[in-house]
């Protein structure tokens, strides 16, 4: 893993690479093999307001995915009646959606992410984020349990307090 990191007056800046593998970590029961890279910028507009970007791309497809991080290959748990290996269908790391074409096993989602966030400063120990996320894998790896179908994106939306003590 390399970090770096630029800070100046209001603005920041960040820059992380990392790689690894992880034996009998991947879904298909192999070596886990991943790269990825990582950007961060936030600028201070105003005296209480943040403004964050956040890039992320992880290259994580040989033998079906994983990392050390995530489900090391874990049977089909949303259709007992397969033996496919879909991986975290959750979080969308793994072979993903058996279905589909071009579905195989051996093969996990690349993943890249945009996340953009608001910070406000209501005093010096408290402050409120609002930040909105965009995933994206290579593979139909997230499963959506409204429709009980796989989709190659997902999006997030969340608040939340930050108490500083």
């Amino acid at each position: 893993e390399i970090d770096g990191n630029y800070t100046r007056a209001e603005t920041n800046a960040n820059l992380q690479f990392t790689m690894g593998q992880q034996q009998d970590a991947a879904y298909n029961g192999g070596k886990a093999q991943w790269w990825g890279v990582s950007t961060l910028l936030s600028q201070r507009v105003l005296p209480k307001l943040t403004l964050g970007a956040r890039l992320d791309y992880l290259n994580n497809q040989k033998n079906g995915g994983g990392t050390f991080a995530t489900a090391i290959a874990i049977p089909n748990t949303i259709d007992t009646s397969s033996a496919a290996y879909l991986g975290d269908y959750i979080n969308g790391f793994g072979p993903g959606d058996p279905n589909a074409a071009g579905y195989d096993p051996n093969k996990g989602a690349n993943r890249s992410t945009l996340s953009l966030s608001a910070t406000y400063r209501l005093t010096p120990n408290v402050a409120f984020r609002g930040e909105f996320r965009y995933d994206y894998a290579s593979t139909p790896a997230f499963y959506d349990y409204n429709d009980q179908s796989f989709r190659h994106s997902n999006q997030l939306f969340g608040i939340q307090s930050i108490i500083n003590f």
